[in-house]
């Protein structure tokens, strides 16, 4: 059971990292081309902040806009959700985005507001 589940938070951290390159590079479309939908339990007002919040902190989509965005923090929080640890995924964050410009907390601060504003069940997630 235990290999199974690392090997879950393993695929869901290279999902989330897919994901990082892709908003890196600026390039669009939705992840695997998956549509960013509501099914997973967060309301409109949670992307709405996460894109406010992400927004503020001078963040774009590449050619899928918001959904990049979106996209990308989806990945973090369901990477988190299966087992990846926050700061594994700050890491990642600082170095794709880091190579864009983006300073190290502006990454991290990316990795937060995508767990408190996308997961609807952060309040098992320590951030």
């Amino acid at each position: 059971m235990k290999k199974i589940l690392a090997a879950t938070a393993i695929a869901a951290a290279l999902i989330a990292s897919y994901c990082w390159i892709m908003i890196a590079a600026g390039a669009g479309g939705s992840l695997l081309g998956i549509a960013p939908a509501h099914a997973d339990g967060r309301s409109i007002d949670s992307t709405a902040a996460f894109l406010a919040h992400v927004h503020a902190l001078g963040f774009v989509g590449g050619t899928g806009g918001d959904s990049d965005l979106v996209n990308a923090g989806m990945s973090t929080c369901r990477a988190v959700e299966h087992g990846s640890t926050i700061s594994a995924m700050q890491d990642i964050a600082e170095f794709h985005l880091g190579a864009k410009g983006y300073t190290a907390d502006e990454a991290d601060q990316f990795v937060t507001y995508s767990i408190s504003d996308l997961c609807p069940n952060a309040d098992s997630v320590s951030i």
